[in-house]
């Protein structure tokens, strides 16, 4: 029985993201046949958009479709692609101009085997109030967006593929791979999907975000955090106190605050901790100090302490950490 995946797209989209789907399902599909004995493909694949109309990506390639939102078939296996915009304003403006499709998904969610979405594609199924009081994984250069404008949704960053019932999730720019692999598995076993990722050199096994959960830094427009943000990259490996940062840009403590936890959501201490953190990442990757070391880089004379929080933060020791990033 073949089961369809209907790619949908939107002007926008990543093309690279939507072909490289397309094709990992037709590597299923080869693989499939040579395995079954079977002609026919096990995965029909179309790529529809809104209103039927070709599609113009990201890198503004024009990328034609097979149909509309309206010709997808019942049962079918939706994916919606990530989406690319040059500024948050950009951003939001075009979930306004999204809000239909986001209502058809929410009216026919019932018609669809799964709804999948990556990266900023799961603003999609966010805005359909599909996702509400449940847990989802998106794009880490849009999280702080993403928390204010939905919150009620928990964020999980501590698998590579967040499933909900029919709603399944991923963050990570490459995690459409999780979610596609994840579709194959689903249907076809977990060694089949295992074989095709060995084929295309990807790692489905134990895929994690949490390295990757704090890499964006900080996404805003408000002058007096983008200016604390300056300062403590520059003092990451000293002592900072609240006082000096303030001092620095002129404002109280109590200001400093308010400005962090409105603009990105959390302390101005939460965010130390995280960079110091990020920090010790790069660190890890590119270098071969001592977990000592780079703790006195970046700003923690107690490694006991730091290695807690690292392993909070990250969801594994920094020598899990250094190994993984050096396979």
């Amino acid at each position: 029985m073949t089961q369809t995946i209907a790619i949908l797209g939107m002007d926008g989209c990543s093309a690279g993201v939507m072909m490289g789907g397309a094709d990992l399902f037709t590597i299923a599909n080869i693989l499939y046949k040579q395995i079954s004995g079977k002609e026919e493909d096990y995965f029909d694949v179309v790529l529809v958009s809104p209103n039927g109309k070709s599609i113009c990506c990201s890198n503004s390639y024009v990328v034609s479709v097979d149909g509309d939102i309206h010709s997808i078939p019942s049962n079918s296996v939706v994916i919606c692609q990530p989406f690319s915009m040059t500024t948050k304003l950009k951003f939001v403006e075009a979930l306004e101009m999204w809000r239909p499709l986001a209502a058809w998904l929410s009216n026919n969610i019932s018609e669809f085997r799964l709804l999948v979405a990556t990266g900023t594609g799961v603003f999609l199924p966010a805005e359909a109030g599909l996702l509400d009081g449940k847990k989802a994984s998106t794009a880490w250069w849009f999280d702080a967006l993403f928390r204010e404008r939905y919150p009620n949704i928990r964020i999980d960053k501590k698998v590579g593929c967040v499933k909900e019932g029919k709603v399944w999730c991923s963050g990570a720019p490459s995690s459409w791979q999780d979610t596609h692999l994840s579709i194959v598995s689903e249907f076809q076993g977990e060694r089949f999907a295992k074989t095709i990722s060995r084929y295309m050199m990807t790692n489905f096994e134990n895929r994690t975000q949490a390295p990757l959960s704090f890499i964006s830094q900080i996404q805003t427009t408000d002058a007096v955090v983008n200016r604390a943000d300056f300062w403590i990259q520059k003092n990451l490996g000293t002592t900072i106190r609240l006082e000096d940062i303030a001092k620095f840009i002129s404002v109280s403590e109590r200001t400093l605050i308010r400005h962090f936890e409105r603009s990105i959501g959390r302390s101005p201490l939460t965010y130390i901790q995280e960079s110091r953190v990020e920090r010790c990442k790069l660190l890890l990757e590119v270098s071969d100090l001592t977990f000592s070391e780079i703790s006195n880089q970046c700003g923690y004379k107690d490694d006991s302490s730091f290695r807690k929080m690292f392993k909070k933060l990250v969801s594994m020791t920094p020598s899990q950490y250094r190994k993984m990033s050096r396979e």
